[in-house]
């Protein structure tokens, strides 16, 4: 059975209201009056336009019911953006308005609710992404903490081999301490016996010298005898030849006795015994003239003999010479050897106080590697935690997705207003274009991405402070919500700044500061630390001695004379180290190279260079294709230049900034300021080494 609708009712009622008194006006035709007629007649013609009015308003009530009753279908269907009829009845638009109110402000509660959850999915994926990054960062950590890990532990084993070495070289060198005392002693017998020895050198020497005179004067006596002999031999042949004549004479003497007959007996007896004793006159000249003679060979042998003696201690005394001053030379030498000796034992005596203090410290190191080592493996544990606990989170994200995705779902079944939050506007403006800030530019779209805010790049393609303060105007015309700036040091940059805090826009710098223009916040590196850290590398690069040039962009730059300030503060303790030159331009590159080229063509004893800003191992690069150069070089911030440079060995090491980081904290710190936070007035992103042995952990 069809069921009835209220419309067919109320055609019905019309149709008898109208029907009614037309069969009343039938019925009294025949005998009734006429007034009666007439009177029935107005009374249906009054009846007829009741209904027809009454069929009017109940039409029209019909109709704003229904429109009400498709109002609320709708809303049923899920569309929230029906409005009132303004043409219903008063008592259905009181329905239709509250009906409508109701549905506003379930409109607005949903587009409010929708406005949240569009910022709660960009939370959730951020947080997703983030926990992602983070397990994959996790694994990574747990890889390299697995590394460190077992390097700590060899780190232990070496540290105790290295302890039980230390405890050997500390025992040899008791020992050699021990020898060198006995040494010492040793040498101290070597030189009195050296002392001993001299002396009686010395003492020998006198008496070589004496006995050279008793030979002289043997010589001189032997040399005597000979001619007294000589005169012996003389005298033996003037008796001889005395002894001749007396023999001739005591013939004469007894031929002229025997002449004389009897009475020349006596004087003939006496001529025989002249006779006699010239005989022996002449026998014993003959006996003296050979003895004289034997004499003589063996004064001529002894003479030789003495000679070949004299010559002997002639040789003897230049021996004795030859070993006084050999004797002197040992004395020297030991005089030396015991001064070298007494600096040994005194250095033996210093590293027998040092053995101590390196058998503790190696014994320290060893408790701290093998502490080390366990705290590693603590380390490992917790990261294995961590990553379990990383692994969590990731599933509650995925399940808290899920569940976003759900009521994602459902409330796209409705029509609604779907309003969004205004994102934040954060201006990042560079004083010209450079490689040097690609970095910068990331990091700031990452945080950006994060924090679900835009960031815009403003990059200027030359370095023109003019320029700069005109794209901060702009920045100021588009009513970014901040701006992070490198500025340049200006009166026009300064005033642009402070004509942007003005009008209520937040800035930070970075890299370089302005002060007194307002800004909240400065983001770089403490350049003073940052000299000494480069002072400190050029130090070790050249083991503390050496002749260094420096090359730098502009000495009256604030940053440069920080770094330039730490530098000389690194090496002043170290008086071999000197600086010998300096190159400072105003920026420009081909100048600087020139120059560079000057100075390495003028000195040749340069034994490194130190750049000291980004363009540096550009410039370094260009002068070493023409100019050569063997010495050291040590930079500063990182580029390509500045990496081949160091992969090809020319270059040491480079002390490197963290660009990257300088980006991250800008926004960061723009968007706490817009939230209303407080922020630090400075943040030192600080600086590391980096040279041939790790220099692909930056590429």
């Amino acid at each position: 059975m069809k069921k009835l609708t209220l419309r067919v009712v109320i055609n019905a009622v019309l149709g008898v209201l109208v029907i009614i008194p037309v069969v009343i006006m039938f019925l009294l035709s025949k005998d009734s009056s006429i007034s009666l007629r007439s009177s029935m007649a107005i009374m249906a013609a009054l009846c007829v336009a009741a209904g027809v009015v009454m069929n009017l308003i109940i039409s029209k009530f019909h109709k704003c019911l229904k429109d009400l009753l498709d109002r609320m279908k709708k809303v049923e269907n899920g569309d929230l953006t029906v409005s009132t009829d303004e043409k219903c009845i008063l008592e259905l638009k009181a329905l239709s308005d509250s009906s409508s109110n109701i549905t506003k402000g379930f409109n607005d509660l949903v587009s409010e609710v929708y406005s949240s959850f569009v910022e709660v999915r960009h939370m959730l994926d951020t947080v997703t992404n983030t926990f992602e990054e983070s397990a994959r960062n996790s694994k990574n950590i747990s890889r390299s903490t697995k590394a460190v890990t077992e390097g700590a532990i060899k780190q232990a084993e070496d540290t105790e081999a290295c302890y039980k070495l230390t405890t050997e070289l500390v025992e040899h060198v008791g020992r050699v301490s021990e020898s060198t005392v006995l040494m010492s002693d040793r040498a101290e017998i070597v030189k009195e016996m050296t002392d001993s020895g001299k002396r009686s050198i010395g003492e020998l020497l006198d008496k070589s010298r004496l006995t050279e005179t008793n030979i002289a004067e043997i010589n001189k006596s032997i040399e005597g005898l000979y001619e007294m002999a000589r005169d012996i031999s003389k005298i033996t042949e003037m008796i001889t030849a005395i002894a001749s004549q007396t023999n001739l004479l005591s013939l004469n003497a007894t031929i002229e006795a025997a002449k004389a007959g009897e009475a020349g007996k006596g004087f003939a007896v006496v001529a025989g015994e002249i006779k006699k004793l010239a005989q022996k006159s002449l026998d014993a000249a003959m006996d003296i003239v050979t003895t004289v003679k034997n004499v003589q060979v063996q004064v001529d042998s002894t003479t030789e003999k003495i000679n070949a003696v004299t010559q002997a201690i002639l040789y003897q005394i230049d021996s004795v010479h030859m070993t006084n001053d050999a004797f002197t030379g040992i004395e020297n030498a030991s005089e030396e050897l015991f001064s070298q000796l007494n600096t040994v034992k005194n250095g033996m005596l210093q590293l027998e106080n040092f053995k101590t203090s390196l058998a503790g410290s190696i014994e320290n190191i060893s408790a701290v590697a093998a502490e080390t080592a366990a705290s590693s493996q603590e380390i490992m544990s917790l990261m294995y935690s961590q990553s379990n606990a990383a692994d969590v989170l990731l599933e509650m994200s995925s399940n808290l997705k899920n569940i976003v995705d759900g009521i994602d779902d459902k409330l796209n079944r409705y029509e609604f207003a779907r309003t969004q939050k205004t994102k934040k506007t954060f201006a990042l403006v560079v004083p010209q274009r450079m490689d040097f800030f690609n970095d910068t530019f990331k990091g700031a779209d990452e945080i950006g991405n994060k924090l679900d805010v835009d960031v815009v790049h403003v990059i200027p393609e030359t370095w023109d402070k003019h320029l700069q303060a005109d794209l901060i105007e702009e920045c100021i015309q588009k009513k970014v919500d901040g701006i992070a700036i490198n500025p340049i040091g200006a009166p026009e940059v300064t005033e642009a700044i402070k004509k942007a805090v003005s009008k209520g826009i937040n800035v930070v710098t970075f890299d370089n500061d302005l002060p007194n223009c307002g800004v909240s916040e400065f983001i770089g590196t403490d350049n003073y630390a940052a000299g000494i850290h480069l002072g400190e590398s050029t130090v070790k690069c050249l083991n503390g001695k050496g002749r260094v040039f420096i090359s730098i962009t502009t000495s009256n730059n604030e940053n440069m004379i920080a770094r330039l300030n730490g530098f000389k503060k690194a090496i002043e303790n170290h008086p071999d180290i000197m600086i010998v030159g300096m190159e400072a331009d105003n920026g420009d590159v081909p100048p600087r190279i020139e120059a560079m080229k000057q100075a390495l063509q003028n000195d040749s004893q340069i034994d490194c260079i130190v750049y000291f800003d980004y363009f540096g191992a550009e410039i370094m690069e260009n002068v070493l294709k023409t100019v050569p150069y063997n010495g050291k070089m040590v930079g500063f911030d990182k580029n390509d230049a500045g990496i081949r440079l160091l992969k090809a060995g020319k270059l040491q090491s480079m002390i490197i900034q963290r660009p990257k980081i300088w980006g991250e904290l800008a926004i960061k710190r723009l968007n706490d300021l817009n939230l209303g936070r407080t922020v630090p007035s400075f943040e030192d992103a600080g600086t590391f080494e980096i040279n041939k042995k790790n220099v692909n952990m930056i590429e």
